[in-house]
């Protein structure tokens, strides 16, 4: 009888040590599907975005006046930086009516400053903030620095600053393409 016991405990054992070895297969097959899976899926960009509340630091000279604008210069008022890069359209063009809307719509919802910060030659962004009557200033960000360190990866985008410059929210135009 006491065999018969011994016996028992060690099927049972057996039996717990055939299971464990199982689960882990199955895990490490779970795991190496997922992994497949991942990496078989067409990337989706993720464009990484500051936490809100963070602060920028950063510098850019205004070309309406030959000033600079730093981060404390926009404390006080709710600010809006609309980047956009040179080449989005020539000094010709015609305004596009999503950068209308934009700066219509920003200008509502900012009740601060609103600037410009563009991407490009000096003489092609100076240009910009005068369209179509804005009379906004513009920041020269020639290459692309004040952008990077907001982590904007490309234009058109906006970001919404606070009282105390820190990032609440970004945002992209909505452009119609035909």
């Amino acid at each position: 009888m006491q065999q018969a016991l011994y016996g028992s405990y060690a099927v049972l054992w057996a039996l717990v040590a055939v299971q464990t070895l199982v689960l882990l297969e199955v895990l490490r097959r779970v795991v190496r599907l997922k992994r497949e899976i991942h990496e078989s899926t067409p990337a989706v960009v993720k464009e990484e975005r500051l936490a809100g509340g963070t602060i920028v630091d950063f510098e850019a000279r205004e070309l309406t006046n030959g000033g600079v604008v730093r981060t404390g210069d926009l404390r006080g008022r709710p600010s809006v930086l609309l980047f956009l890069s040179s080449d989005l359209f020539g000094p010709e063009d015609e305004t596009p009516e999503w950068l209308l809307d934009t700066v219509v719509g920003l200008k509502a919802r900012s009740e601060g400053h609103l600037y410009i910060v563009c991407e490009g030659e000096a003489g092609e962004c100076s240009s910009l903030g005068r369209r179509e009557g804005f009379d906004l200033p513009v920041l020269h960000d020639e290459d692309g620095e004040v952008r990077r360190r907001f982590l904007v990866p490309s234009t058109p985008a906006a970001v919404m600053l606070d009282e105390e410059a820190r990032v609440i929210q970004y945002g992209r135009p909505e452009r119609q393409i035909f």
